[in-house]
């Protein structure tokens, strides 16, 4: 199908078939490019609200040793510090 597609461009407007092959490449070499860089920034940014979650919901599991020791301005700052890396 794409030779058949490639064969009836050319056919159509050969100038206008070769301006698309020159172009193509390029932007699919970029989007594989940009691809893996938001990829990276997106498997980071799930680590670390995995991150903040774990300290919320450990928080929240343990809340009366928490309020039994007052230990509520330690958790806060904890949050306060892994949600500061997002």
């Amino acid at each position: 199908m794409l030779i058949i597609g490639l064969f009836f461009i050319f056919v159509i407007s050969a100038r206008l078939a070769l301006v698309m092959l020159a172009v193509v490449p390029l932007l699919a070499i970029v989007a594989v490019i940009f691809g893996k860089r938001i990829r990276k920034m997106a498997r980071k940014t799930q680590d670390q609200l995995a991150d903040s979650s774990t300290i919320v919901q450990e928080s929240f599991h343990g809340i009366s040793i928490v309020k039994a020791f007052t230990s509520e301005f330690h958790e806060i700052t904890r949050y306060v510090k892994v949600s500061e890396r997002l």
